[in-house]
């Protein structure tokens, strides 16, 4: 099977999606919809066409990207493929919280790959900026 970077398709099986859909067209959401995860944004494309605009909630979606290399770009092209998505869409690279400031993290020593929010940056290996999510009423 081919990797999701290079399909663009969800990794979720087609039985597995057509549960999500049917849970997410049935179920009346109206508030904002978290994502944690996405690799090439596959899912996250089928989530989101699963409610009409207008109604449409926030979607908002929190990957480290380094999942592959390109992960960003790879879920930005995804979005590109369609329209009715890509409008309404955009990518950054940052924090979100109920106030602005910025992120350390560092990698767990015990689990090379994985990181974590650190308390200093002097050990940190990464930074983001974060912003204050509006509330969306």
């Amino acid at each position: 099977m081919e990797h999701c970077s290079v399909t663009l398709n969800s990794g979720l099986s087609k039985a597995e999606l057509q549960a999500l859909s049917e849970l997410l067209t049935s179920s009346n959401l109206f508030g904002a919809h978290l994502r944690i995860g996405t690799a090439a944004g596959g899912t996250l494309a089928e989530m989101m066409k699963c409610y009409a605009h207008p109604n449409r909630p926030a979607f908002y979606s929190v990957d480290l990207m380094k999942y592959f290399p390109g992960q960003k770009e790879t879920i930005e092209k995804n979005i590109s493929l369609n329209p009715q998505l890509e409008q309404i869409t955009s990518c950054y690279q940052l924090g979100l919280s109920d106030q602005n400031g910025t992120l350390y993290w560092e990698e767990e020593s015990h689990n090379p790959g994985n990181i974590y929010e650190s308390n200093s940056d002097a050990v940190a290996i990464h930074q983001s900026k974060v912003y204050a999510l509006p509330e969306r009423h």
